[in-house]
């Protein structure tokens, strides 16, 4: 195995080790969101919501934050729209741009949410040092201004 070969298979582990982390999460996240009836989805949209200071939100400005295509994000706000966590409706000069706004009812979930993952993140970095867990973020961070300064990265 020569030196290319190998830093190959380094990248190569390392990206489906992180794959697996995210998927991992998902699914934990998941069940523990299920007695809320929400998905991971579902929840980072409220959790975005929960820390907004303007009474709206336009759904371009969650496109770009959580960089997902916008007909997971328009069936993920409709069924949210549909429970009654959110008001999601057309602006009045252009019906192509929704405005998003937490309802009372909403609002009344967050402490409810906010216990459920907790107790993702708690059974995710129990076995992981608080500066162990930064250093890992940082470098996360890191990885994404590198893919979002990449000309072929498109979207990000």
């Amino acid at each position: 195995m020569n030196a290319s070969d190998h830093a190959f298979g380094r990248r190569w582990a390392f990206t489906r080790t992180l794959r697996s982390v995210g998927n991992c999460y998902n699914i934990l996240a998941n069940q523990c969101l299920a007695p809320l009836g929400l998905t991971t989805m579902q929840s980072d949209i409220l959790l975005y919501l929960y820390q907004r200071s303007e009474d709206t939100v336009e759904t371009g400005t969650l496109l770009q934050a959580f960089q997902v295509s916008p007909a997971a994000l328009s069936g993920a706000l409709k069924k949210l729209d549909a429970k009654g966590y959110i008001h999601y409706s057309a602006e009045n000069t252009d019906n192509r741009r929704k405005q998003i706004s937490l309802t009372v009812r909403g609002m009344e979930l967050q402490s409810r949410l906010l216990h459920a993952l907790t107790r993702v993140d708690r059974l995710m970095f129990e076995q992981i040092k608080a500066t162990e867990t930064r250093a890992f973020f940082e470098l996360l961070q890191k990885m994404l201004q590198s893919m979002r300064e990449c000309p072929e990265a498109g979207r990000f």
